[in-house]
């Protein structure tokens, strides 16, 4: 059984069975070893090689020591330690030692509803309310996470390609998509139980990373898919509430940049000068919910499609704007060579790379078809 033992006000966790154990505990650099006798609810702590150690002094059950450990829940004691029994509104997405926290499902729902109804976007939009019905639902659904996770991507993936295939000249519904697409790999991410998932389909490439533990994860990570890099920390990618779980997710696209290359009207320029889409678009999540002013900014390193010593800049898809345009706010450009840009993002969402063109000389636009309002 789990128990979590209080000794000089410092708190360890440790496994007892039904008879004398010998654990290590370090104390201020320096270990100790306790000898532990397993009753009924409690272990009793005999004797130590210390000076604070006292025999009435009591290894209490880890739903005693810490009242919040299952958030918004109830902690109950079991054969393999503990257990959250998460009250209604609130979930520990199958994982029963996990912290129950109010799951977000409402708040993702009712901003992907701010978007136009699109018939192209039936199947995705589908899949994402029928996805966050689930987790609304009570824990017995949740007899194996690795399943539901993996499923949900491939479906989620499918229905991705499948819209894809047909492309875009609405930049509403591409606003829309992205927020879809947001929303999907925020739910699916905590589904996974491996710590880091990678799959390509016809038309997309995402990989998607999880840790989970009783505090938050720290340190730096990376993300590598076709045609762009993501480098941050877990800290940025947790934000200011732990879930008991931090995913970061990033997705590129097949063949996305061509329908979007439009939508430059929100874009500094000079006279004559005109932009194409010089990488893959990709989308950047994490658990994170705060998305739109990160303290620490997130690195993306973009692979240029045609390889050309021009002039590149960072961009990022901004739905505010007339239903949906390119912009260069709270993103700025580190370097570029002929082969790559590095771009650092203040914001998460979906981003690109672009060319400038025709800064000298005669030169025609580049076309703008994507019209807000119009359909295929």
């Amino acid at each position: 059984m789990e128990e979590r033992c209080l000794i000089q006000d410092k708190e360890f966790s440790v496994l007892t069975e039904m008879n004398a154990v010998m654990i290590p505990v370090f104390v201020e650099n320096i270990q100790h070893v306790i000898t532990l006798v397993a009753v009924t609810t409690a272990s009793v702590l005999l004797d130590s090689e210390t000076n604070f150690t006292d025999t009435s002094e009591l290894c209490q059950s880890v739903c005693d020591v810490d009242k919040s450990i299952c958030g918004g829940g109830v902690c109950k004691n079991s054969k393999d330690g503990h257990e959250c029994v998460c009250s209604s509104g609130f979930t520990n997405y199958g994982h029963k030692q996990m912290k129950c926290t109010e799951h977000k499902c409402d708040r993702l729902l009712s901003e992907s509803k701010a978007s136009p109804a699109s018939p192209e976007l039936t199947k995705l939009t589908s899949l994402m309310n029928s996805s966050c019905l689930v987790l609304s639902q009570s824990e017995s659904v949740w007899n194996n996470t690795q399943v539901n996770g993996e499923k949900l991507l491939e479906a989620f993936l499918s229905d991705l390609d499948y819209l894809l295939h047909g492309g875009f000249n609405d930049n509403d519904i591409v606003s829309a998509l992205f927020r879809i697409v947001v929303i999907l790999l925020k739910l699916t991410g905590h589904l996974l139980s491996a710590s880091r998932t990678r799959k390509i389909s016809t038309k997309a490439d995402v990989e998607l990373l999880v840790k989970r533990g009783n505090s938050p994860p720290e340190g730096h990570f990376m993300m590598n898919i076709s045609g762009a890099q993501l480098t941050s920390n877990w800290d940025t990618a947790t934000g200011n509430t732990y879930l008991g779980f931090t995913t970061a997710a990033l997705l590129s696209y097949k063949g996305l940049d061509e329908s979007l290359n439009c939508c430059f009207n929100h874009l500094e320029t000079q006279q004559k000068q005109t932009f194409k889409i010089n990488s893959k678009v990709v989308t950047a999540t994490f658990s994170n919910y705060e998305t739109t002013n990160l303290k620490k900014p997130i690195k993306l390193t973009f692979s240029h499609l045609t390889k050309k010593n021009e002039k590149h800049m960072c961009v990022f898809w901004d739905p505010e704007l007339d239903g949906g345009a390119w912009s260069t706010h709270g993103c700025t450009t580190v370097r570029s060579t002929a082969d790559q840009t590095v771009c650092s993002c203040y914001k998460l969402g979906s981003f690109a790379v672009l060319t400038a063109l025709c800064d000298t000389g005669d030169c025609r636009p580049t076309l703008n078809f994507c019209q807000r309002g119009s359909k295929s």
